[in-house]
């Protein structure tokens, strides 16, 4: 897929964001946030089932492990009777696909509908733009720092270092992720489902083996350790299940198909 069909991608997206914000009141700035915040709640919850759907079976003890905060659930009366926001989950599976695997898709958004404009006000939030990550994975990659099995980053907004660090790893690198964690972990409870949204989705479009990933909503200052509040965590299987990866893959994508509909 070139560049211009990617971008063609980018733009659905966005306009079924635009969309889901067609349903919601107040003014179109406002309208915009809101749209966007009831798509990551969403798809952290349809990522989650999907996930659990490709890896979990009841029937066999494979190793695989899922947590997910049970107070991190939210609800979606608003779209009871339309297919808005489901829309935007399929646009957005789309654009992962049709991209290298952990390529940011979601930071400048982030930025762009909830932060842009306040200087940092709030808990003095700024996210990384997606080059600086990569530029920045580039020198860590130069340096060696790819050997732990362990890549952590304690305040990870909507997970732009932490994918620059991924995407150069698994250029360099696609066995290592069968033994490695990930550990993300922001104060802000929604950008940490951006993060989660974000690896979850290229794991399950690229259908990419990881052994961990966990997420904590806290403040690392204060609440670190046993303190933090783990949000979600998913521990890869250790045996495959299903007929194939790509029977798993197409069972994920038709039960989030069936959740959106």
């Amino acid at each position: 897929m070139n560049s211009q069909e990617r971008q063609n991608l980018l733009s659905k997206f966005k306009n079924e964001l635009l969309n889901v914000s067609s349903y919601l009141k107040g003014s179109e700035k406002g309208k915009l946030s809101e749209s966007y915040k009831l798509f990551i709640e969403y798809s952290f919850q349809m990522i989650c089932y999907a996930w659990i759907d490709k890896n979990m079976d009841r029937r066999l003890d494979n190793g695989a492990w899922f947590y997910v905060c049970q107070d991190a659930k939210v609800d979606y009366e608003v779209f009871q009777d339309n297919h808005a926001i489901g829309d935007a989950l399929l646009s957005y599976f789309d654009l992962v696909a049709a991209h290298e695997p952990f390529t940011d898709l979601l930071t400048m958004v982030h930025e762009d509908l909830l932060l842009s404009g306040k200087g940092g006000e709030g808990i003095g939030q700024f996210l990384t733009p997606p080059d600086l990550s990569y530029l920045l994975a580039e020198l860590a990659f130069a340096g060696g720092c790819f050997r732990d099995s362990i890549q952590s980053d304690d305040c990870c907004g909507a997970g732009s270092l932490t994918l620059g660090l991924l995407k150069r790893r698994f250029n360099a690198d696609p066995a290592s992720f069968k033994t490695l964690s990930v550990e993300m972990a922001d104060i802000d409870e929604l950008a940490c489902k951006a993060a989660f949204i974000q690896v979850a989705t290229s794991i399950l479009s690229h259908n990419i083996k990881m052994n961990r990933v966990r997420v904590f909503n806290g403040n690392v200052l204060t609440e670190y350790g046993e303190r933090r509040r783990l949000l979600v965590e998913l521990q890869s299987p250790c045996i495959d299940v299903g007929s194939s990866n790509k029977a798993g893959l197409f069972k994920a994508f038709d039960k989030v198909c069936e959740l959106c509909n």
